[in-house]
């Protein structure tokens, strides 16, 4: 089988790049596990204040309400805070899900992608000893045929 010079080029591309990447995958691999964690702990973190923010609203409210006259303005700040606090834990609640959801997928990657710095210097190791071969038995056949 016959290459031409640019496929022998993309071979010779291909090569190096799982060899740097086979270098740079030891501490690359331990960064891309910390990402996942930061997330995780961000998200557990977000659900604790959506929690911790939607216990009874009554507690907020106390003290709100003169001696028990309900005047317009005080309906109106009452629903406004029960507004914000709703508005707050559904932003709290949507964010912690987000990043835990995200925090997983990207724990599965890493998981999964653990020694493909291993297994790419490993392809690289034959496709090399393959190539030289190749390359070794072409010049012969030219050397010979001069």
């Amino acid at each position: 089988m016959k290459l031409t010079e640019e496929e022998i080029a993309t071979i010779e591309k291909l090569l190096s790049g799982f060899e740097k990447r086979a270098r740079t995958s030891r501490w690359s691999r331990w960064v891309s596990l910390a990402i996942p964690l930061f997330l995780l702990g961000t998200g557990v973190y977000a659900l604790c204040m959506a929690h911790r923010v939607s216990g009874p609203l009554s507690t907020y409210y106390q003290g709100l309400l003169p001696e028990g006259q309900i005047v317009g303005s005080d309906v109106e700040r009452y629903v406004g805070i029960q507004i914000s606090f709703l508005w707050l834990r559904i932003m709290l609640y949507g964010t912690g899900l987000l990043q835990i959801s995200g925090g997983i997928l990207l724990l599965i990657k890493t998981a999964t992608d653990w020694n493909k710095g291993t297994r790419d210097l490993l392809i690289a190791k034959i496709l090399r000893s393959k190539w030289e071969d190749e390359k070794a038995n072409y010049d012969a056949t030219i050397q010979r045929d001069n």
